[in-house]
């Protein structure tokens, strides 16, 4: 018997389990047969709980489906299921920037060209990968407001703050709070990563991409802190290539956007 009282709770955690064990069409096919369930169960006069209580959850439902289903490999299954492919992809952009951010020290701009060259790539690769079918169209911006207000308030920090902090420990506090930020969008590029592309595929990776430039400006801002009292022109650079970076996420996040919605 089912905890869950209503439809959409019911549809969004079977959505969630079938996305990751299924290939995008079996998971379409399977929320096809439960949604036209619902309806005739309705028809009947039944309650979206009275439903609910008569069913399983949906994982014990998804549990059986396997056992009763000749189910590909799961190289197969990477190849067929786009929400595996978004969240390995997201796994490996993560390694690849804090690979790179790592790897250019201190190097002035290089960062930040490192960071948009990956960011452009990890675009590029999710565009190709929510080409197929159950990449779900609807959008919704409320995740997106509070991202870019972080992202605009490093900016203006960058700008406004960090030239007037002259006290000697000033560049270890901006550290600590720059990856105590780190941490969270980590955390938060894998919640929904695990999360938010099951239930929407292109939203979710919308969001994933907003997040990246968030991330990409907390690591640069981190190889930078050190240098910006040994030059004034260093925090020129940090501001400049930090607005770059974010000016990038938008326009790619625009043309994601625009492709998207015309198709």
């Amino acid at each position: 018997m089912s905890k869950i009282h209503s439809k959409k709770a019911f549809m969004e955690k079977l959505r969630f389990y079938t996305s990751f064990c299924f290939s995008d069409g079996e998971s379409a096919s399977i929320l096809a047969d439960y949604e036209e369930w619902f309806q005739s169960e309705v028809q009947h006069g039944l309650s979206e709980e009275e439903i609910c209580a008569a069913l399983k959850e949906p994982k014990k439902i998804v549990g059986k489906l396997l056992l009763e289903s000749v189910h590909p490999a799961w190289p197969a299954l990477f190849s067929h299921s786009s929400a595996i492919q978004i969240f390995l992809l997201t796994v490996l952009y993560l390694a690849a920037v804090l690979f790179f951010g790592r790897f250019c020290g201190k190097n002035g701009l290089n960062y930040a060209y490192f960071a948009m060259g990956l960011n452009l790539f990890y675009a590029f690769l999710g565009m190709l990968l929510l080409k197929k079918p159950g990449s779900y169209k609807a959008y919704s911006y409320k995740i997106h407001l509070p991202v870019g207000g972080l992202a605009l308030l490093i900016l203006l920090l960058e700008g406004f703050l960090l030239p007037k902090l002259t006290a000697p420990n000033a560049g270890e506090i901006c550290a600590l709070f720059a990856r105590a930020g780190l941490l969270m969008v980590l955390g938060s590029m894998l919640y929904f990563a695990i999360k938010a592309v099951p239930q929407n595929r292109r939203w979710g990776f919308l969001v994933l991409l907003h997040l990246s430039g968030l991330l990409t400006i907390l690591l640069f801002l981190l190889n930078q802190l050190q240098m910006l009292y040994q030059d004034p022109l260093e925090i020129a650079k940090l501001i400049w290539g930090s607005a770059g970076i974010y000016g990038e996420i938008l326009l790619l996040g625009i043309i994601l956007s625009f492709i998207w919605a015309k198709e």
